[in-house]
């Protein structure tokens, strides 16, 4: 599952006259029962949700008070997430002619046309505090306080990231909640500005929009809105004719191939630190300790001192953090017998918290042999392969072979480049043609001489090497037969490093 945890709004989104309907209580069970988590996130005070709400126990925990209050149903423990106002403050409020006014444990609330009146009060008395609407509610908060940052406290005890949560809202105040979560959606009753800012705008108001969303996440875990989420797609370069090219940054399987001293580190390097910069988490194994320091990753192990998988795992629990794995502290025959022991617990892992996001595993050939169970049991990994053989290529199309996406890295020599699988023949034979030269002479090297025994060998580089691009069209249909339905329309491009 990629959507672990829905977080909501209460007034307006997911209550209707601040009530919520038997459907919506229904949907909320219906998301419980597929293993998924609830948060609620809403601007009441805690007092006042007990009493319009009896069915608090649903929520893992609520996020009260615009994100200054966290409040855990299950033990009824409560955390104050910042200061209350100063009484002073209040007092003056009140001698200025503002009210009602509303206190709770930290937020001060009152409503319009009160809000110039507070401003200048907070201006006078020299105060470090903010105010936010919400739909003619004037809310006073320390500041940086709002519903992404209390959420965040409520995802880190649960030890989900943000990115495997879906936020829903419909007023002014959820705008930092819905872009803090990886997927976002605003109600049919919501104001015209968090519609636009929203990846997903429900046909349905209140909480019969929630009900939709949960629909669509228990039915197909929102692959069917992909189209729509591309704000957090991860930049690879550009095309030959100037286009940005993205993957998406769940659900692809990247094979990154090429010679030794071809760029391939550098390459898958350089993608994890994109990852690390958009806040998604990676677990790097790294055989040779090529990799060394990544940014916002943390280094486990090194050529004397081998990592232990119960390191791993404790390490990888949080959601925020990512490890390189050096194994070059292994002896070689022991990595398969410890990525055994390893994988299985990384995919509960995943299964329970949604991270790390991306595996990488480098030097595959090394650890892990193409018949290597580890691998063939977790689809999910990433991996940067070092062999340029045509057997690892038809070996990685069996594992791919009914994902939704897959697709290509290649280094020759010099030149790192981006492929889909669809164009990958074609490459193949244009480059082919040109062996004549140098600089383009042909990066894959084919071991499997049953494809064109007749192929002329090149001593220098000990593989067969097919001058003719008649000579691909074997390799060439075999890709697109398993590959059309996967990428159909997809382009190649080139992207220098």
């Amino acid at each position: 599952m990629r959507y672990l945890a829905l977080c909501t709004d209460y007034d307006g989104t997911l209550a209707t006259d601040g009530q919520v309907l038997p459907g919506t209580v229904t949907a909320l069970e219906q998301f419980l029962a597929s293993g998924r988590r609830l948060v609620l996130v809403t601007g009441r005070e805690l007092d006042d949700l007990v009493k319009v709400c009896p069915r608090l126990d649903l929520f893992e925990y609520v996020v009260a008070e615009n994100g200054a209050l966290l409040y855990k149903p299950s033990s009824g423990e409560i955390t104050p997430l910042g200061p209350r106002p100063p009484s002073s403050f209040i007092a003056l409020l009140r001698q200025r002619g503002v009210g009602p006014i509303s206190v709770g444990r930290v937020i001060v609330a009152t409503w319009e046309p009160h809000e110039s009146t507070v401003l200048s009060t907070i201006r006078d008395m020299g105060l470090e505090l903010q105010v936010i609407f919400n739909k003619g509610a004037v809310m006073i908060l320390p500041a940086g306080v709002n519903k992404a940052t209390g959420l965040a406290r409520a995802l880190e005890q649960m030890e989900i990231s943000p990115h495997n949560t879906v936020g829903i809202g419909d007023a002014e105040n959820d705008h930092a909640l819905l872009a803090s979560c990886e997927c976002s959606a605003a109600v049919a009753n919501a104001l015209p500005t968090l519609k636009n800012a929203a990846d997903i705008v429900t046909s349905m108001d209140h909480g019969a929009g929630v009900v939709q969303v949960i629909e669509e996440i228990l039915r197909d875990d929102l692959a069917s809105r992909e189209p729509q989420l591309r704000r957090h797609h991860i930049l690879l370069g550009t095309d030959d004719e100037g286009q940005e090219v993205r993957i998406p940054p769940h659900g692809e399987s990247l094979l990154l191939v090429g010679s030794r001293d071809s760029g391939k580190s550098e390459f898958a390097t350089g993608l994890l630190e994109r990852l690390a910069v958009q806040g998604y988490t990676f677990c790097v194994i790294d055989v040779e300790g090529d990799y060394g320091s990544i940014a916002k990753a943390v280094a486990l192990g090194s050529p004397s001192r081998p990592p232990t998988a119960n390191e791993i795992l404790k390490l990888l629990r949080s959601a925020d953090k990512s490890a390189v794995v050096n194994l070059s502290g292994l002896p070689e025959a022991d990595r398969l017998p410890f990525l055994t022991t390893l994988t299985p617990r990384l995919a509960e892992l995943r299964a329970h918290s949604g991270h790390p996001h991306w595996v990488t595993i480098d030097e595959r050939i090394t650890c892990c042999p193409p018949k290597a169970h580890p691998v063939s049991c977790c689809p999910w990994v990433r991996e940067k392969a070092c062999s340029t053989s045509l057997s690892v290529l038809r070996w990685w199309l069996g594992k791919s072979c009914g994902r939704r996406r897959c697709s290509l890295a290649l280094a020759p020599r010099r030149r790192p480049c981006w492929m889909s699988s669809v164009r990958l023949g074609a490459w193949l034979a244009r480059t082919a043609n040109s062996h004549r030269s140098r600089k383009m002479r042909p990066w894959c090297g084919v071991r499997d001489r049953t494809l064109n025994p007749s192929g002329s060998t090149s001593r220098r580089r000990n593989v067969t090497w097919y001058p003719e691009p008649q000579r691909w069209r074997s390799v060439r249909q075999m890709l697109k037969d398993r590959f059309c339905e996967l990428r159909r329309g997809a382009h190649a491009c080139y992207t220098e490093m």
